[in-house]
């Protein structure tokens, strides 16, 4: 039930974010404000919930689906195996969760 209620939310919230399906600049052309913009400024700080996962030499966040690299190994390390809730900023460019807080979820 909580990994459902974990997918969910994550779902929720990657619909909220997600890039819209646009085809770059022609060269020569300058990007739209909110293109630029985008690139410019990192995303807001969000919550993350799945489980932590060690893979190769570092640790991902998988939340059904999808999955996501981590940025702090030696953070996510002490929650291997474990749900999680990762207050963070994503990185779209490489797929990766700039952890800000983490903690068992639910909190116990």
């Amino acid at each position: 039930m909580h990994t459902l209620i974990a997918t969910l939310f994550v779902t929720a919230a990657l619909a909220q974010t997600a890039p819209s399906a646009k085809r770059p600049p022609d060269e020569g052309q300058t990007p739209s404000t909110s293109e630029a913009l985008s690139r410019t400024h990192p995303s807001k700080l969000r919550p993350f919930l799945g489980a932590v996962r060690h893979q190769g030499n570092t640790y991902v966040l998988r939340a059904g689906d999808l999955q996501y690299k981590l940025d702090d190994s030696a953070q996510a390390r002490a929650y291997d195996g474990q749900n999680v809730k990762i207050m963070g900023t994503l990185d779209q460019h490489s797929n990766t969760v700039h952890i800000q807080t983490i903690e068992s979820f639910p909190a116990k």
